[in-house]
């Protein structure tokens, strides 16, 4: 029941960050695609993963990506299919092109840790910001303090939440983008 409870208060964390009303800046490049890569991770547990990134608004970003990881060794094959969809809102008036952000991820990765036969499926509490070095480029940095993940494996299920941890989604990681 705790971990409902748990999961339930993210959710409506992240609702709340894009129901709440960012101070508007002429900074952001609303309408506009931004194409890059997330996943570029300070701490085990993620491949790169490319992504596309919109704002649909001054305040409000919406964010999705596919990775495809595989490996071979002796023979055996192993692979790993990622989608992550996510939500950000700017928490502030812009200082310097940097654009603090919280919001909320979802992420299904089957064969997490390219082992065969599992799934996972997350959802975790972002904290970050974006910094456009050029009104067409910026990188971004994110922190993951708080996930919850349901795995899938033969045999059975189990839940984890965690704190500062990559045992659902990478706890800390950075990326770029390039807005057409």
């Amino acid at each position: 029941m705790k971990k409902i409870a748990l999961l339930l208060a993210i959710a409506l964390l992240g609702t709340v960050s894009f129901a709440a009303t960012a101070e508007k800046s002429s900074g952001i490049p609303t309408g506009k695609f931004g194409f890059g890569a997330q996943g570029l991770t300070l701490t085990s547990g993620a491949n790169t993963m490319p992504t596309i990134k919109f704002y649909l608004n001054d305040g409000t970003a919406i964010e999705g990506g596919v990775s495809y990881l595989s490996e071979s060794s002796g023979g055996a094959s192993e692979s790993s299919l990622s989608f992550m969809f996510a939500f950000k809102s700017i928490m502030m008036k812009a200082m310097n092109g940097l654009y603090p952000q919280w919001g909320i991820s979802f992420v299904y990765v089957k064969n997490p840790g390219l082992l065969p036969d599992r799934s996972m499926l997350g959802i975790a509490l972002n904290l970050g910001a974006e910094y456009f070095i050029t009104p067409q480029f910026s990188i971004e940095g994110n922190l993951s303090p708080i996930s919850y993940g349901s795995f899938t494996f033969p045999g059975g299920s189990t839940t984890a939440i965690s704190i500062f941890d990559s045992s659902v989604i990478p706890a800390a990681i950075v990326g770029a983008h390039l807005y057409l």
